[in-house]
């Protein structure tokens, strides 16, 4: 119990413990309870906590709920948990999410309680579709006692999408089994490791700014004993306390691997030079509570702005396969600044975007741990590319942080990013463009490759054309090719004569590397009016809509062909035209007009 008229002091405040504030300090501000300074060590298996797939038609409380995954890539199939935790007398559901294209007919799981000495088939409901076409299939596996350990496998009827025959088979993660247990009320033992992030990375609280959201992180011992977790911030004189539930956000972390992770974010603008003070609160199923409150007198931050001083080293950045990367100053920049551009590439994934240095004393000189936390850093700096070459005139775009190099953070752009598929609508010519920088949220701007702000002084140049390369080659205008798609052989129209229809099938256009969407699928050429086509769904032979797009990344993804040719009476000879497509790689968002061009002919017979 807390004392009356007893003063305390917090973070140089004095806070006077009244009956009323006593209540409030020891439920929250104050963060009455034990802080435990230790992560003891467990030995319990991998598993993986997401977001329960959303879509309309779930049991009530599925909405929001975190889920325990298993993805069994031998089947293609993703079954889930829900809750991530059941305890005792909980309600368990068993979801299965497929893939939009199959045409499943049934889907039962298979289900023991005791090792396989029984099981049950029980037939799954088909309860929605989620809003990228999966289907979601479940069941209540009703509640169970602690302790018990429950088993699946999933049996599924359909249709070959090549064959049109009836087929089954089993999805049992490659023979283990969906393995789901039923908790014990394990009590909760610490909580700590509280810490901010943005974009997922480790933020320091003196590298906070201002503008973006900001994320507050924390973990519990052991893992599955949390059953609640909140966090609470204040202003600087707590006379503004509030709260909000944290997210479970994944499983075995910290230094043992056998900690729950929860998240929440701040639901609050950032102001520069406002304290904020921040503790979570996490309790267990027998209501036993425990806080991290940074020993007692909480967390704090204050969020500030930076000032720009430098951006120059105009150059690129080079991408490995890796994930990894280099900056190299001058490459893809004229010595005067300007650079040409335009939406080819040679036919594979754009490896290299243009970047620039920036330097803020007192962000970018820090030293970081790694790239997600000087990539959370980051985020206190807003840099745009700012420019002319679009058909509305001058236009903001985003800038990507890249990396630190130095004392600089590298900030990367890409001039076929300047519109989805880089189809601009914009003759080619000689544009301006200029780079822009604030480190107070927009309201003050650093500008690049100007003299006088935004409205004058010299502006870089950027030549555009089409049909050339995107590296500052404004020669290198390259043929179609078609390094990124596997194009089949067309089979011969016959004999035709002048009058008589022709059809020709069993064209495929395949995949040759993930991510690729083909859109606008055409026929040119002087005799075009002469063909025409249909375009099938190689997997469940549905007729696609030409005009797209059509995403070939998923597995064994193609498009099947008939390709009919019509020669008018009266005419004679061979026509010839040209089957184009264009091919979209959305990791890099740019478009390849016409990437794939199939040349058609046909020969009137006498």
């Amino acid at each position: 119990m807390c004392a009356s008229a007893t003063p305390r002091k917090v973070n140089s405040v004095q806070i006077y413990r009244s009956p009323l504030l006593c209540m409030l300090l020891s439920t929250a501000l104050l963060a009455c309870g034990p802080d435990s300074s230790h992560e003891p060590v467990s030995t319990q298996s991998p598993s993986v906590i997401v977001d329960f797939p959303s879509c309309e038609g779930l049991p009530a409380g599925i909405h929001g709920a975190r889920a325990r995954e298993v993805y069994d890539g031998g089947v293609g199939l993703s079954v889930y948990q829900v809750p991530a935790y059941p305890l005792a007398g909980e309600e368990l559901f068993f979801f299965v999410k497929v893939p939009g294209e199959r045409n499943i007919t049934t889907l039962d799981a298979r289900v023991t309680y005791d090792k396989w000495v029984t099981h049950a088939d029980l037939p799954l409901q088909k309860w929605c579709a989620t809003a990228s076409t999966n289907w979601v299939w479940g069941i209540s596996l009703g509640s169970h006692g602690a302790g018990t350990s429950i088993e699946t496998a999933v049996h599924q009827v359909f249709t070959s999408s090549w064959t049109h025959e009836p087929r089954d088979g089993w999805g049992n993660n490659r023979g283990a089994n969906y393995r789901f247990d039923v908790e014990s009320e394990n009590p909760l033992e610490w909580v700590g490791d509280t810490h901010l992030r943005t974009d997922g990375g480790y933020l320091p609280a003196e590298a906070v700014g201002v503008g973006y959201p900001l994320d507050v992180y924390t973990q519990t011992y052991p893992m599955g004993s949390a059953r609640q977790v909140e966090l609470f911030w204040a202003n600087s004189d707590y006379s503004r306390v509030q709260s909000a539930s944290m997210t479970l956000d994944t499983e075995h972390v910290g230094s043992g691997r056998n900690n729950d992770q929860w998240r929440a974010t701040l639901p609050v603008e950032l102001v520069a030079g406002e304290e904020l003070h921040y503790w979570v609160r996490s309790e267990d199923a027998s209501g036993q509570v425990r806080w991290d409150s940074a020993g007692g007198g909480n967390y704090h931050v204050t969020p500030r702005t930076y000032d720009v001083v430098w951006g120059g080293g105009f150059g690129s950045y080079y991408f490995n396969r890796d994930g990894s990367g280099s900056y190299s100053e001058g490459g893809l920049f004229n010595a005067d600044g300007s650079t040409s551009t335009g939406c080819w590439t040679r036919g594979g994934r754009l490896s290299s975007t243009r970047a620039i240095r920036i330097y803020v004393p007192g962000l970018t000189d820090r030293t970081y741990t790694g790239d997600a936390e000087s990539r959370a850093a980051s985020r206190a700096l807003r840099a745009e590319l700012y420019t002319n070459a679009r058909s509305g005139g001058w236009t903001t775009l985003p800038m990507r942080f890249l990396a630190q190099v130095g004392n600089d953070f590298v900030f990367g752009f890409q001039f076929v990013r300047f519109a989805p598929g880089c189809i601009l609508n914009l003759p080619d010519g000689d544009y301006e463009y200029k780079i822009r920088v604030s480190g107070n949220a927009g309201h003050d701007w650093f500008w690049i490759g100007t003299e006088a702000g935004p409205d004058g002084g010299a502006n870089r140049k950027v030549g555009y054309q089409q049909h050339c390369s995107a590296l500052n080659q404004p020669d290198d205008c390259m043929p179609k090719s078609t390094a990124s798609l596997t194009v089949g052989t067309l089979p011969a129209f016959g004999e035709v004569a002048a009058g008589e229809v022709a059809t020709a099938t069993g064209l495929v256009v395949n995949t040759n590397n993930a991510g690729r969407v083909v859109s606008n699928i055409r026929i040119t050429g002087a005799d075009a009016a002469l063909f025409t086509f249909v375009a099938r769904d190689g997997q469940n032979n549905s007729v696609l809509d030409p005009a797209g797009p059509i995403d070939l990344s998923g597995p064994r993804r193609r498009i099947f062909f008939d390709i009919v040719y019509a020669p008018p009476v009266g005419s004679s000879g061979t026509h010839r035209a040209t089957l184009e497509m264009d091919v979209l790689d959305p990791e890099d968002d740019w478009v390849v007009p016409g990437q794939v061009s199939i040349e058609l002919a046909g020969a009137v017979t006498l």
